[in-house]
């Protein structure tokens, strides 16, 4: 499709607002997230998702034969003149080489998911432009040493998950159980065995739940789809089994669903990840595959090995055996004596975000 098809494609979808942009101290980039922000009091907000187009803006563009999009970008934050511009959205190139335009501004991005190797091609592909950041929150030191490698950012700070970190840590009460994440997505579905590896990996974990005489739980990740997520994950299982799905009905609630068990299971979710700073034991299966290859291997980019104790890269019942056994067997002190202080290079735990609100009060005040 050509650039102009796009574009035509673009604007037949996307709405339109008349407001006049003001001038503020904080903008945020994308409009992703924006209830993680609802604690600062004024900001104003640019929509990046081709979603919603500011009609006067535009028409002033185009009358200065400006046509692209990152030119209504530009001419969007010069309208708003911000000190700070902050973004949610991690792994857009586009946020990176705004300092270039607006060295005045502090330019501030919070990882908002767990990034693997194929997320973040881009930062290769484009890797002699010149990409930077004044502040960059990460879940940890392992995203940190990615980052380093393809932006310059005067400040790193290992912030943890901007969510997790707003709920509070609580001792697990299903401690004899096992809840499994899912990170079903109906865009997905068109997509083979290799890729939607959950509904096999769930086959395998009730064969090790049925002979320990325990039950495992799953984690819906979908609120719409609810009907359609739970036939695929329960697909290949016997008609009687032991599994059972607890449906998200909050934003949160897997959260809170996460701080009840000991025992977490997952493929390459974000939660999963979130469940190390909630020191919870947990499994990792991340023999999610494209075109042959493991696409989200745990512990990208330091860990190079494909298993270890807790984490297996492959979907083979042996495999998934082993690491359910060495988990689940381990005492809770045990775990956290030779395992979490190792993980936590993974996910921080900042308390209501108090690293990062700080910050951002200091720059806008």
């Amino acid at each position: 499709m050509s650039k102009l098809a796009k574009a035509i494609l673009i604007f037949c979808k996307c709405k339109f607002d008349f407001k006049i942009i003001k001038k503020g101290k904080l903008l945020i980039f994308d409009t992703l997230s924006l209830e993680l922000v609802s604690k600062f009091k004024k900001f104003e907000t640019l929509d990046i998702r081709h979603e919603v187009f500011n009609f006067w803006l535009l028409l002033e563009n185009f009358l200065h034969l400006k046509f692209t999009f990152k030119d209504y970008v530009l001419t969007f934050i010069s309208k708003v003149n911000p000190k700070v511009v902050l973004t949610f959205s991690d792994n857009c190139l586009l946020f990176y080489e705004l300092k270039n335009y607006f060295p005045k501004a502090k330019f501030i991005a919070v990882q908002n998911g767990y990034r693997q190797k194929y997320q973040l091609d881009v930062f290769k592909k484009h890797k002699n432009k010149k990409l930077f950041a004044d502040y960059l929150f990460t879940f940890g030191k392992n995203s940190e040493i990615f980052y380093k490698k393809y932006l310059k950012c005067n400040n790193f700070i290992n912030l943890g998950s901007v969510r997790n970190n707003n709920i509070k840590l609580k001792k697990s009460s299903e401690k004899k159980n096992i809840l499994f994440i899912s990170q079903f997505r109906s865009e997905n579905m068109r997509k083979n065995d290799d890729f939607n590896v959950e509904s096999q990996i769930i086959k395998i974990i009730n064969i090790f739940c049925e002979k320990k005489k325990i039950k495992l739980f799953l984690a819906i990740s979908s609120r719409k789809n609810y009907l359609e997520e739970k036939n695929f994950l329960l697909s290949k299982l016997p008609e009687k089994h032991n599994v059972r799905t607890i449906r998200k009905k909050g934003r949160f609630d897997n959260y809170s669903l996460v701080n009840k068990f000991e025992t977490i299971v997952f493929a390459d979710s974000t939660l999963g990840y979130e469940a190390i700073a909630r020191k919870k034991k947990i499994v990792a299966i991340s023999c999610r595959k494209e075109k042959g290859k493991t696409i989200a291997p745990f512990g990208f980019p330091t860990i190079k090995s494909n298993k270890a104790f807790f984490f297996t890269n492959f979907g083979t019942k042996k495999e998934i055996f082993r690491v359910l056994n060495n988990v689940y067997s381990l005492p809770q002190k045990k775990w956290l004596k030779n395992y979490q202080e190792k993980l936590n290079v993974f996910m921080n735990f900042n308390k209501d975000n108090i690293k990062f609100e700080k910050v951002i009060n200091k720059l806008i005040n």
